[in-house]
């Protein structure tokens, strides 16, 4: 289960630079498992979106796009420790 008390940890303790090709398949996990979170990652790591866009987009707040980027960050940590 994925909580937004850890996430913030989770994000300082992940290596950057995983193996190009483990994160895309995280993002396809990821996908399957929330595909709004697999979005949002995309829009703002790929496509260079800010929050703010980000949230115009998705017709939400700012704070759920925020909730959402941490709760992302956990769960590519999670998948690309599996």
């Amino acid at each position: 289960m994925v909580t937004l008390s850890h996430a913030d940890e989770a994000a300082e303790e992940t290596p950057l630079g995983p193996d190009l090709a483990l994160l895309d398949a995280a993002i396809s996990q990821m996908k399957e498992i929330d595909e709004a979170l697999s979005q949002t990652v995309e829009m703002h790591f790929f496509t260079g979106m800010t929050i703010v866009e980000i949230a115009e987009a998705r017709e939400v707040s700012t704070r759920t796009v925020d909730r959402d980027l941490k709760k992302a960050r956990l769960l590519l940590a999670e998948l690309l420790d599996s």
